[in-house]
């Protein structure tokens, strides 16, 4: 039996499958491609609306949060996909115009629409760096790491930035 449901936070326009205990699944890992520092374009694939709620010690307060998913292109080293999360507080919004204006959405010294949802298919550059963590069984890691969103420089240019 295979059901399907959508949550509060649906991932726009997809249902999550669910499956069953007894229901054959095919067997997968999990591909990342860990990419050279540098910069790289990406485009968005993914958006996911959430409410971020603090764990003890955290800095930032209960706020919205939208969770981006990035498929950036390495050139030869291959592709990756990375979440970029966006939390919606005064310190933070920076990051959300960084990339609303990176992809055309919004433009310096304007006021502008910060619904994620817009997000989607969108394409501009990033400037990734590497970074070290630990993961859950213990062993030491390395990942990518987004330092920051910016227009494509090689896009044509509106005025709303590269599109």
């Amino acid at each position: 039996i295979i059901m399907t449901t959508q949550s509060n936070f649906e991932t726009f326009g997809k249902a999550e499958e669910v499956y069953s205990f007894d229901q054959p699944i095919l067997a997968e890992e999990r591909e990342y491609t860990l990419l050279e520092a540098g910069s790289y374009p990406f485009v968005i694939t993914n958006v996911e609306k959430k409410f971020y709620e603090p764990k003890e010690g955290s800095k930032l307060p209960s706020c919205p949060q939208a969770q981006i998913t990035l498929e950036v292109d390495g050139g030869d080293q291959g592709k990756t996909k990375l979440i970029h999360n966006l939390f919606y507080t005064k310190s933070t919004i920076w990051k959300v115009t960084e990339l609303f204006m990176a992809v055309g959405l919004a433009k310096k010294g304007e006021n502008y629409n910060p619904d994620p949802e817009q997000l989607l298919g969108k394409s501009a550059m990033c400037e990734l760096s590497q970074q070290g963590y630990v993961k859950n069984d213990g062993n030491n890691g390395t990942r990518n790491e987004i330092k920051k969103c910016f227009a494509n420089p090689n896009a044509q240019a509106n005025g709303y930035g590269a599109f």
